[in-house]
């Protein structure tokens, strides 16, 4: 289990980069409702 965690942790900090990504969740912070950007985000990649 500890290897999958690493694994995944390390992916998602490789992958964090993204720009959009970063846009995204910059905005999410901002809102009072963050799924109402994180959903559009993952339907419309």
């Amino acid at each position: 289990m500890k290897l999958f965690i690493s694994t995944a942790l390390l992916i998602f900090l490789a992958e964090l980069g993204d720009k959009t990504q970063l846009a995204t969740m910059t905005l999410s912070a901002k809102e009072k409702s963050p799924l109402t950007i994180f959903v559009p985000y993952l339907v419309l990649p």
